[in-house]
């Protein structure tokens, strides 16, 4: 019973990251963002810019009108990419040490109460993850 609870709880951690990982690449953030036109739909994400025509529905995307990703971009977007970045790494970085403390796994295999404290540190990079996540 304890394995069935500990393997659903890992795959929502997965299912979680990934969740965060789409959310950080998706194209609309903001939709008709500084469009008072009716005939196109404008999504912004932290990435590209979308315009859709609603009257053909046809969909282009372009970067942003900066040249690299290194060039001078608005604070919102340079802190949301920051902090989004970083929550997926800390996702990413914590469903690894999930993994670890998992009773499947045979590390640890005599020493239950290190892979709990593996567990927790685990549960607490979610956490942080998910608060940085939020924030924007």
């Amino acid at each position: 019973m304890i394995v069935i609870l500990q393997l659903m709880a890992f795959c929502l951690a997965l299912v979680s990251t990934l969740f965060l990982v789409v959310a950080t690449w998706t194209d609309c953030w903001m939709v008709n963002a500084d469009d008072d036109l009716e005939i196109s739909q404008k999504c912004r994400g932290l990435w590209w810019e979308c315009v859709t025509n609603t009257q053909d529905g046809i969909r282009t995307c372009d970067q942003y009108q900066y040249e690299t990703i290194l060039a001078e971009h608005p604070l919102k977007i340079v802190l949301t990419r920051a902090l989004m970045i970083t929550a997926d790494i800390l996702a990413s970085f914590a469903l690894i040490i999930l993994v670890l403390g998992l009773d499947v796994i045979k590390l640890l295999k005599e020493e239950p109460h290190i892979k709990i404290r593996i567990c927790y540190f685990a549960g607490f990079i979610f956490g942080l993850g998910g608060k940085l996540a939020i924030v924007q």
